[in-house]
């Protein structure tokens, strides 16, 4: 069960191959996409990137998580195994204007 939503899920095959695909595939969408490693685009990953540490000390697990941000112009963000996350600028900008238009 997983701590954090308290859903059941049956994968077909261990947590260490599902983290060495989610790294293979991380690794594939670094190597086809240029990063952005600095600027202010690159601050807003990096602080409203990372999943609540708070959360990761309720759950009791040690999480070390890897954040890129990703130059495309599509709103887009995903998350694979192994605790790798990808945003675009293009996905903080349409957070922004949502949060702004339900205020």
């Amino acid at each position: 069960m997983n701590p954090e939503t308290g859903r059941t899920s049956h994968v077909g095959m261990s947590t260490e191959q599902e983290a060495t695909l989610g790294l293979q595939t991380y690794q594939q969408v670094l190597s086809q996409s240029p990063s952005i490693t600095s600027g202010q685009e690159f601050e807003m990953g990096e602080t409203g990137g990372k999943p609540s540490r708070r959360r990761n000390r309720e759950s009791g697990q040690g999480y070390d998580w890897q954040v890129s941000l990703i130059q495309d112009g599509k709103v887009n963000a995903f998350c694979l195994p192994g605790e790798r996350l990808s945003f675009t600028p293009a996905s903080f900008r349409w957070l922004k204007t949502r949060r702004l238009s339900r205020r």
